[in-house]
């Protein structure tokens, strides 16, 4: 499978999307009476890119969730970081967070839905999460769950599904996510570009593709509610739920759906990238921060930039910005000082004095491995 020239505005001649308003209108349909606090489990700090004025909790305490759930609001975010643990912590944190979570909503009279946000090139600890949530949320309550959303899609980044084929768009062309370097990924990964057969690959073969459910752009854009619905309310055993999308209308219509689907009583678990996360929170879109907005008053105190992502796109971003000729001050971290005793404490005592000094003096310090 090679890379396509299929971009979303001739997708859009070939499978025209619905009237805004009438979408609208279905979508604000659906929320009435939708009485559940979104919950957004994100595996690491990029998950918040599409929403705004929201709370982020860094820790999972049973009286941290409490105060999510009883906060103003529709949803709220816990930051796992659980993309940068072992499997065994993975494990060991979900299993507290939802046992962290019944016991929150029990206390606090408030239903939640669980979202597993994870990144939108399918890297992550799948299915692990998502299993680990469900199997302990089912042992300690009556709830059963009937299916798993899987929807990657992240217009912003370029992550679209067609066809139930995820792709990674770069300039002008659609890239089949298992062939990009994200599938390469020395820790998460993959063959499968498919996601019928990505999610039949992850999960060993026990979830097959000829038993998925699969929602289709032309279903979405012909707004084909009922039979979304309809299928939606057949799902049962955990079964998976793959979602196409190239346009955020696509995510709007298939959130009704999901939306009063659990109205009348399904059960879902979800495992999506950042598309999905901000239609279901209702979080309107707003241009990017102006430097006002970030610094406000002018202390003459530089900023902190930290590089976290190691695949060449982000090394080029990197470069664009060390030779922009700004005001800044490079500073390495050596990831192979974790391969000796106390090594690791040294170079990050090391990388902080640096960069608090470089702050100190005005620069912006710019951390990267």
């Amino acid at each position: 499978m090679e890379s396509v020239s299929i971009m979303p505005a001739s997708l859009a001649d070939r499978i025209p999307l619905p009237d805004e308003a009438l979408t609208a209108r279905m979508l604000a349909k659906a929320r009435e009476g939708f009485d559940r606090k979104i919950v957004v489990l994100d595996d690491d700090p990029t998950g918040v890119q599409t929403v705004h004025d929201l709370p982020v909790y860094t820790d999972w305490r049973r009286e941290t969730l409490e105060s999510g759930l009883t906060e103003e609001g529709t949803m709220f975010f816990v930051l796992t970081n659980s993309r940068g643990f072992s499997q065994q912590e993975t494990e060991h944190a979900h299993r507290e967070i939802a046992e962290n979570l019944l016991a929150a909503s029990e206390k606090t009279g408030v239903p939640f839905l669980l979202v597993s946000r994870g990144d939108s090139t399918l890297r992550g600890h799948y299915p692990l999460e998502t299993e680990t949530l469900r199997q302990t949320l089912e042992e300690h309550s009556s709830v059963r769950y009937d299916g798993e959303i899987v929807m990657p899609y992240f217009k912003e980044g370029g992550r679209l599904t067609i066809g139930n084929v995820h792709y990674v768009q770069t300039g002008d062309c659609l890239t089949p996510a298992g062939l990009t370097e994200f599938a390469r990924d020395t820790t998460f990964a993959y063959n499968a570009s498919n996601l019928l057969d990505w999610c039949e690959e992850r999960t060993g073969g026990h979830y097959t593709a000829r038993d998925m459910t699969a929602i289709s752009l032309e279903e979405l854009r012909a707004l084909d509610y009922d039979t979304i619905l309809q299928k939606l309310m057949a799902v049962k055993d955990f079964g998976k739920v793959i979602v196409n999308a190239a346009e955020d209308r696509d995510v709007e219509v298939f959130t009704a759906a999901l939306l009063e689907a659990v109205k009348q009583g399904k059960e879902f678990l979800i495992r999506s990238a950042a598309g999905l996360v901000r239609v279901l929170g209702n979080v309107d879109h707003r241009p990017l921060l102006k430097r006002e907005e970030l610094r406000g008053t002018d202390t003459g105190v530089g900023g902190l930039v930290v590089v976290g992502s190691h695949v060449k796109k982000t090394t080029e971003q990197l470069e664009c910005l060390l030779n922009a000729g700004l005001e800044l001050c490079p500073i390495c971290f050596d990831a192979e000082s974790a391969f000796t005793s106390g090594g690791l404490e040294k170079e990050r005592d090391r990388v902080l004095m640096e960069a608090e000094r470089a702050m100190r003096g005005g620069k912006t310090a710019v951390v990267y491995t």
